[in-house]
């Protein structure tokens, strides 16, 4: 069965099904809530219109995330720290929570928070300083940073920073 991306039941479905890792998006709602959310905007994934960001958390819920084929669902935006609860009590799974670097701060108190810093990978897509800047807030969580190898002329050189200072286990 097939269920709306960035949703409870789509996380419980994976564990069933034995998945290591699961993926999700986080974007953050005017009352500093992080939810789980690919784009922007709600329009593609709900049955409301409008940035995440202008919402708060409870006025999102009264909308209903659609699947894949646009048809509305009976399931509601989940917070990432409802995801990390779920993850924290079937310890089954890990969680790669990409666009995290948008909020590292945030992401690392939600983890923290659920006690999910073991069940955790930290995908970041900003500069190499910037990853070792803010990685103290992350201890505990496996952290990926994203090598654009046919972007970056320095991808090389970035990866061995990256490497002698934080020594990621993961590169995308």
């Amino acid at each position: 069965k097939f269920y709306p991306e960035n949703s409870l039941p789509a996380f419980f479905e994976a564990i069933k099904i034995g998945a290591d890792i699961v993926e999700v998006d986080i974007q953050m709602t005017r009352d500093s809530v992080l939810v789980l959310m690919h784009d922007l905007t709600i329009d593609r994934t709900t049955t409301g219109t409008g940035r995440v960001n202008d919402f708060t958390f409870k006025q999102l819920q009264r909308f209903y995330l659609k699947d894949s084929s646009g048809n509305p669902t009976s399931y509601k935006i989940p917070s990432l720290s409802a995801l990390l609860k779920a993850a924290s009590r079937a310890r089954s799974v890990l969680v790669n929570i990409d666009k995290a670097s948008l909020y590292f701060k945030e992401v690392a108190q939600v983890v923290r928070s659920e006690q999910a810093s073991d069940l955790v990978i930290v995908k970041s897509n900003v500069k190499v300083f910037r990853i070792l800047q803010d990685a103290h807030w992350l201890q505990g969580s496996l952290i990926m940073p994203v090598i654009h190898l046919d972007e970056w002329p320095d991808a090389l050189s970035r990866i061995d920073t990256l490497q002698q200072e934080l020594n990621p286990v993961l590169f995308e």
